[in-house]
């Protein structure tokens, strides 16, 4: 995968942490992550690579998915769209490592109000920008 600037590509990450506090990913990490179109790309590689790391222990803190929507799509179904798709795939998939049962909210890092039918309404929180 690639982790540039690649343009024409929707790029969406759905990422689940641990929450148990004797299993949680450090605090710094937690810092880190923000608006991606203001983490330069060496910072997001850092984090993509910290990711894999925590998601691939015995016991993992991090769960997550990258779902890549190309210009083909976009132009098809415009940019919006396209985010939203990138976002719902992205979730759908995540789901499927994850128990529904134990998401308590869900950060959406954008200020679209998407509805996902595969997740209750009352776990969402917009993020608005």
């Amino acid at each position: 995968m690639k982790l540039e600037d690649d343009h024409g590509l929707v790029l969406v990450v759905a990422c689940s942490l641990t929450f148990d506090s004797k299993n949680m990913p450090d605090k710094k990490l937690l810092e880190k992550i923000t608006d991606s179109k203001k983490i330069k790309q060496k910072k997001r590689k850092e984090i993509f690579e910290e990711f894999v790391k925590l998601s691939t222990q015995e016991k993992p803190q991090v769960y997550f998915w990258v779902w890549v929507v190309d210009n083909f799509l976009i132009d098809e179904i415009n940019i919006r769209q396209a985010n939203r798709e990138a976002m719902r795939r992205s979730l759908v998939e995540l789901l499927r490592k994850i128990d529904n049962k134990k998401i308590f909210w869900i950060f959406i890092d954008r200020s679209d109000n998407y509805v996902f039918d595969e997740l209750e309404k009352t776990k969402l929180y917009y993020k608005l920008r």
